[in-house]
């Protein structure tokens, strides 16, 4: 899976069965995707998810839980 935040030009790569930790924005995004793979594990998994927003970071206007809602 591959999420690219446009506004920032940041992108991650995240594998399922991985674990490596990531900061910020991109933890949000990896958990997402980890949940689900985890609970849908027949389900085919695979993507490239490019996101882009003006709410701003850290700011208590619930921009993670968008991005949550948004990947799920």
């Amino acid at each position: 899976l591959r999420i690219v935040d446009a506004r920032h030009q940041e992108e991650i790569l995240v594998s399922i069965r991985g674990n490596e930790p990531f900061r910020g924005w991109a933890n949000y995004g990896a958990v997402t995707a980890r949940r689900l793979a985890a609970n849908f594990p027949d389900a085919a998994f695979g993507a490239d998810i490019v996101v882009a927003s003006n709410l701003p970071r850290a700011a208590g206007v619930s921009s993670s839980s968008a991005l949550v809602v948004g990947l799920a």
